[in-house]
């Protein structure tokens, strides 16, 4: 079975390589938000000229996404009355504004796409722009709306690499441009490095066998190598698999469905002692693969011994794999929702990914935990427990840059309201010894996130203390003091907590309990009706 493993790219198991390529994702998934929401912050400024240089049909829902940009049903109303526009350049502006907020929703990446093709390059108002485009690097429109269009699923699978469903459009995309078969089957190979152990894999293994088998590009053996890869992963559609693989290799020359090292290896041990024929095996768990089992041999003879001996091994593979299926699937079966959507998920299918996320913790498989975890991110991007946790992981299996690429994913875009996980960041960054990223974190917390938020507060002057600037935990405290009496008055109750914690701090933390009494007497003086003070002095 190792053997038979050896003798395929394992593009569809877990490699110590991929833990390097999952913190890329990582990485390149910041970018990518990164670089969409500039470009939506010019959309919704070049909607602004717009609509300041005349009346526009959709100026109200741009108005509408403005007041609210977590309105989900405000931007598919902006998204729609644009579509009826056919005006590509308006189109874009909407689809980068929307999906820097909304990056994970496969499907208007697909839309987007979608709508590049049918649109064309140059509609809707901006022709001789595209026309020049397309001149200055020696391309046809045809050409020039291709490229704008894998543009468009290369952002997309950066965004999300881990979505099933993308890949398979973007590998059907390239099928349908007619590309160069190895351009093709390298698309095939990036998408399975991400997304080829997800237990919903099978639409891009069914598509990419299709394309072998079919094109005319692959040949038998190709066909019969991608059999080997799929046989060794758990999907829910596994047992089909072997089915396949039997009835593909079925009546072909062992010469044409094996690779040409295997076959000299296969051929010497079958002089020396050749297999029984191929049987079903009794150990088979469940009616799924019971049911494969007897379809795949009755479809055997016994034929060439060599080719038989080729079966066994993927055979062994496979039951391999079954047992494997068999563990996850209870697991895979409390997944309801798999896919992004802004309604958050119950409370059983939550706990049911924190069970299956420490049953693969616990298995120890690296690759296997994080390609979990991002599974699980898609779904949950809007819990924050759960992207505190992967980041936790990933800094214990791939350490400290990987995972501030976690935390920077889910504080800019997925869960940036939520002050727990900035305050989270904010702490990593004092742990990995960059005080002034921490302090960053701090004040992007006051300011924008949780203005008067007294933990904050404490937090933020708990950390310049530690880090040995006693001047500045002070003036945390005081600014935050002055800030609340601007905006609710000395007699909040948010300035009198204030004020009780920082004397606190001074007596306690800093020792200097003539401090901590002059910040009661101004306070007392500044807000003699607020019992909060009278009650801490």
């Amino acid at each position: 079975a190792r053997r038979c493993m050896d003798h395929a790219n394992d593009g569809g198991a877990a490699t110590a390589a991929d833990v390097a390529s999952n913190a890329n994702a990582t990485a390149v998934a910041v970018d990518t938000v990164a670089n969409t929401a500039s470009a939506a912050s010019a959309a919704t400024a070049a909607a602004s000229a717009a609509a300041a240089a005349g009346p526009c049909p959709t100026e109200a829902y741009w108005q509408s996404v403005r007041a609210d940009t977590s309105d989900f049903t405000a931007w598919t109303q902006l998204i729609a009355a644009t579509e009826r526009l056919n005006d590509l350049a308006k189109l874009c502006l909407v689809y980068d504004a929307f999906l820097a907020e909304f990056p994970l929703c496969y499907g208007y990446w697909k839309k987007y796409a979608d709508a590049e093709a049918r649109l064309g390059a140059g509609t809707g108002g901006d022709a001789s722009a595209a026309a020049a485009d397309a001149a200055a690097r020696n391309l046809t429109s045809a050409n020039l709306t291709s490229a704008r269009v894998r543009g468009v699923y290369e952002r997309g699978v950066a965004a999300i690499p881990y979505s099933v469903d993308l890949w398979t459009h973007y590998c059907g995309f390239a099928i349908d441009q007619r590309q160069d078969g190895e351009s093709v089957r390298g698309l095939f190979e990036r998408g399975l490095a991400y997304v080829g152990t997800d237990w919903l894999a099978h639409p891009l293994w069914d598509k990419y066998i299709d394309f072998e088998a079919l094109s005319g590009y692959g040949t038998p053996a190709h066909v019969a190598q991608l059999y080997t890869r799929v046989l060794q992963v758990p999907l829910k559609q596994l047992h089909k698999y072997w089915t396949g693989f039997c009835e593909y290799v079925s009546g072909r020359e062992a010469e044409a469905v094996v690779l040409e090292e295997e076959l000299r290896t296969i051929t010497a041990e079958v002089a020396q002692d050749p297999p029984p024929p191929l049987a079903p095996n009794a150990a088979d768990n469940g009616a799924a693969a019971a049911a494969a089992t007897a379809d795949a041999a009755a479809t055997l003879g016994l034929g060439d011994a060599r080719l038989i001996k080729f079966r066994e091994l993927r055979r062994e593979v496979y039951d391999a794999a079954a047992v494997a299926h068999d563990a996850r699937e209870p697991f895979e079966a409390g997944i309801k929702r798999p896919y992004f959507h802004v309604k958050p998920l119950d409370a059983a299918q939550i706990a049911n990914w924190e069970r299956y996320l420490t049953h693969e913790e616990r298995a120890g498989d690296v690759p296997n935990v994080v390609r979990l975890y991002e599974r699980c991110v898609i779904p949950c991007a809007a819990h924050p427990a759960l992207w505190l946790r992967y980041a936790a992981a990933t800094e214990r299996y791939q350490g400290p840059v990987a995972a501030r690429a976690i935390l920077q994913r889910a504080t800019r875009v997925f869960v940036k309201r939520h002050v727990e996980a900035h305050l989270f960041l904010a702490r990593f960054e004092e742990r990995q010894g960059d005080v002034a990223a921490a302090r960053e974190v701090y004040v992007h917390v006051a300011d924008d996130v949780a203005p008067g938020l007294v933990r904050a507060t404490v937090e933020h002057a708990n950390m310049e203390r530690r880090a040995g600037d006693p001047s500045r935990a002070r003036a945390v405290f005081e600014a935050a003091m002055a800030v609340e009496r601007s905006k609710e008055g000395a007699e909040s109750k948010v300035y009198g907590v204030l004020v009780n914690q920082y004397a606190a701090f001074l007596d306690e933390a800093l020792g200097d309990e003539e401090a901590a009494r002059s910040v009661y007497q101004e306070a007392c003086r500044a807000a003699a009706g607020n019992p909060l003070v009278w009650e801490g002095a």
